[in-house]
């Protein structure tokens, strides 16, 4: 059966997926309300973001050896499976009134550990479902999921939260679960022909394949300065995930809305993947890439100078309508250039140090933003009649002053990365890989190729 013949299996397990991630945003969503209503701590907030963010830096380079080993389908309804007992957990906890902040930190560093097999597994198994010129649409349906999550889980969240509380909301997080783990039960997944001859899974073959992933990106600079470029900007929009939420709330008097505000911000996401969904990937993915991520730190800079709400959307809008372009360009970039029997190794290793910088950006953030930006931003504080003359003080002005020079930076080290000659002249340097059906598994110990100087 040739690849093509696939992609309507590859849209019935997106769909899945799909239903299986608004659940979870409804439930991390949720999360944020009760732990900034409970503890009206930004501080707490960002230790819930290091809880889920370190397990999954410490297990992504495990979970590569295991996806190429192992087939994909199982892992991907085991990772959807123990993620979702870990909801379930939240609710009994909830039902029978035990539950506490400490619970938010434990079952979501768990969760975050089996979610990490998931995404290798999940970009693993497209290029097998989907011909090389559909990759780039493929990738834009995914970055739409992520959008159309945003949109629909904040109205549903902010609706039944500050209403019904936190039960609904897991309650139908589970549900997702359960029917993800259904769509992925029932369709046959193709898989790699696995090479006879490759050596047993003992310990020091798992640790040789856990390293296998970066000497494979080492020889090949341009994906090594792409994946740097990945993780720094990774960084930075840490720092906005984090602060969207308290920013919004500073800044809107009406709570029970807040999820319009979210809604509208994902509306826009959803327009940037049905773009790249449409368009597919431009011919000069690289230059693309650098140009959309500059511009993207600049509206996300400008969101920062006015307290006004809807101002403060109309920047986010266009600064987050392009990340699923930037994602989509970046993925389909590394699944063109990676062969697919390596890639659940190289997926693993860039999800480890995209997020490696995260808790950083986290445990750093969100204490700067209580107890240093917005202290100095409030009536009579340092910098209220320098800065705060131009942008305002009072509640979340601090927040605001951290978008505009995060976003500054985003946009300068974008410039910065494509300097280097290296990642400019990524696509001619390293050819594409082939992808048709009969490609042929190789021993991990074969020769990966000429080395390319960084």
């Amino acid at each position: 059966m040739k690849q093509e013949q696939y992609f309507f299996k590859f849209l019935f397990i997106w769909f899945g997926q799909l239903l299986s991630l608004i659940g979870s945003k409804i439930t991390l969503i949720g999360i944020g309300f009760w732990v900034l209503k409970d503890t009206e701590s930004i501080f707490s907030f960002s230790i819930f973001f290091i809880a889920t963010t370190i397990p999954a830096i410490i297990i992504s380079p495990f979970a590569g050896v295991i996806v190429d080993r192992f087939k994909r389908k199982q892992i991907l309804i085991l990772s959807d499976s123990m993620s979702s007992v870990c909801t379930a957990i939240i609710l009994l906890l909830l039902y029978t009134g035990q539950f506490e902040l400490w619970h938010i930190y434990i079952t979501g560093a768990i969760s975050a550990m089996f979610g990490t097999f998931q995404s290798p597994a999940y970009n693993s198994t497209i290029p097998l479902l989907v011909p090389k010129k559909m990759l780039a649409r493929a990738n834009g349906l995914n970055q739409l999921s992520n959008a159309i999550g945003i949109i629909i889980a904040p109205l549903v969240a902010g609706a039944l939260f500050f209403t019904s509380g936190l039960k609904p909301l897991i309650i139908i997080d589970l549900a997702t679960f359960l029917f993800a783990i259904i769509t992925l039960a029932i369709i046959k997944l193709p898989e790699l022909k696995r090479d006879p001859n490759v050596e047993p899974l003992t310990a020091n073959v798992f640790f040789k394949n856990i390293s296998y992933g970066f000497i494979y990106l080492s020889k090949r600079a341009g994906l090594i300065w792409l994946l740097l470029l990945f993780a720094v900007t990774n960084l930075l929009i840490g720092s906005f995930d984090l602060l969207i939420t308290p920013y919004i709330l500073a800044n809107t008097d009406n709570k029970t809305i807040i999820g319009i505000y979210f809604a509208i911000i994902g509306s826009a996401m959803v327009l940037g993947g049905i773009l790249i969904g449409i368009l597919g990937a431009p011919k000069k993915r690289i230059k693309w890439l650098i140009m959309i991520s500059s511009i993207s730190g600049l509206f996300l800079a400008l969101s920062g100078v006015s307290s006004n709400i809807i101002y403060i959307t109309l920047m986010l809008c266009l600064g987050f309508m392009t990340l699923p372009i930037i994602n989509a360009i970046s993925t389909t970039i590394f699944q063109s250039k990676v062969e697919p029997h390596v890639q659940g190794r190289v997926f693993s290793l860039i999800g480890m140090v995209a997020m490696s910088l995260s808790p950083i950006s986290y445990a750093f953030v969100g204490p700067l933003a209580e107890y240093v930006f917005e202290p100095m931003m409030v009536d009579g504080g340092r910098l209220a009649t320098t800065v705060g003359s131009v942008i305002g003080t009072g509640e979340g002005r601090g927040i605001g002053l951290m978008f505009i020079i995060i976003g500054l930076l985003w946009s300068l080290s974008s410039l910065l990365f494509y300097l280097h000659p290296r990642l400019r002249n990524l696509e001619t340097e390293i050819q594409d890989v082939k992808t048709e059906d009969d490609l042929k598994p190789v021993n991990d110990d074969s020769t990966i190729g000429e080395a390319i100087s960084v």
